[in-house]
């Protein structure tokens, strides 16, 4: 059956019959609960900055149900943890850089061949461009000197958050790989397509 070009655009995000299942419905649910979980509660948050792994679930969720759960898992995750901290004054840049962790990985792996290298390649080009989406936020939160350089030369937060980067890269693809590669053992519906 010959598919137009709106009924493409809906299969590739992840909106028919196959993927918007009840199972499919509960499984958003809980990544999108655990992902509120690790951003609000589990984390270390010293204001400019914090070490979570809130993008876990998320790109978990874009690689098995696709790009419109994952965008409907990060807007979920980041009003749950803006509504936790009292910090609601709209949808922002950092709202973006929460959405932006399940819809890179759902455009590259999503109904497509997963390996461990397109992983790694995948989890380091989405967690770059959410520390630089993050970065130019927290610039325009709280300015570009507190962030950079702190009183007498002192470095600022940027040197830690790179280190903090550096260091959750690994740590974040061993997670990613190891329970997708369970989950896809547990629920063969996922058809997780592996090279």
């Amino acid at each position: 059956m010959e598919r137009n070009m709106v009924q493409r655009v809906l299969f590739f995000l992840g909106f028919d019959d196959q993927v918007l299942t009840v199972k499919n419905i509960a499984r958003i649910a809980v990544l999108v609960a655990l992902a509120a979980i690790l951003k609000t509660y589990l984390n270390l948050d010293l204001g400019i900055w914090r070490l979570t792994f809130y993008g876990i679930p998320l790109i978990i969720l874009g690689i098995f149900i696709g790009p419109l759960a994952a965008i409907i898992g990060g807007l979920g995750a980041d009003f749950a943890y803006i509504m936790y901290k009292g910090w609601f004054y709209g949808i922002n840049i950092f709202t973006l850089s929460a959405v932006l962790w399940g819809l890179i990985p759902a455009m590259f792996l999503f109904r497509r061949r997963y390996s461990v290298r397109k992983l790694v390649i995948v989890v380091v080009f989405t967690s770059t461009i959410v520390f630089l989406i993050n970065t130019i936020g927290l610039v325009q939160f709280f300015g570009d000197t507190q962030l950079v350089l702190l009183q007498d030369g002192i470095p600022g937060p940027l040197f830690p958050r790179i280190a903090t980067y550096l260091l959750k890269l690994p740590v974040q693809i061993y997670f990613i790989h190891h329970i997708v590669s369970r989950l896809s053992e547990a629920f063969p519906e996922l058809e997780l397509v592996k090279e």
